[in-house]
């Protein structure tokens, strides 16, 4: 699933509209969201009225900030370890040491043996 795909369906959730909706709302084909979810990207044209009927600027949908992995998309119940690890790897340096002192503060003290 692209990015650009993924983030339309996140910018449709958060205005509480579904694809095919929103299709209909612009007078669209259904078809378009079938070959967006395939791999097709939008004429610019086409990303600009998206962005000003979804309240959202053309960057919106090409932004990686709320990147989920697919597995864990489609069954949140899946590798949550290997979901946090994948998040850990592309910290930088100092945001490891963050995550690592914030991780710390969930784990109980244990009494030295």
């Amino acid at each position: 699933m692209s990015i650009f795909y993924r983030n339309f369906l996140r910018l449709c959730k958060a205005k509480g509209i579904t694809p095919n909706a929103l299709m209909l709302q612009l007078n669209w084909p259904p078809n378009r969201v079938t070959r967006w979810k395939h791999g097709s990207h939008p004429k610019m044209s086409t990303m600009e009225e998206l962005a000003k009927a979804l309240g959202c600027e053309i960057k919106d949908f090409f932004d990686d900030n709320h990147y989920v992995p697919e597995a864990v998309e489609s069954d949140p119940a899946i590798n949550d370890e290997e979901y946090i690890l994948n998040i850990y790897r592309q910290l930088s340096l100092k945001d490891k040491h963050r995550f690592i002192v914030l991780v710390d503060s969930f784990v109980p003290e244990f009494p030295n043996d």
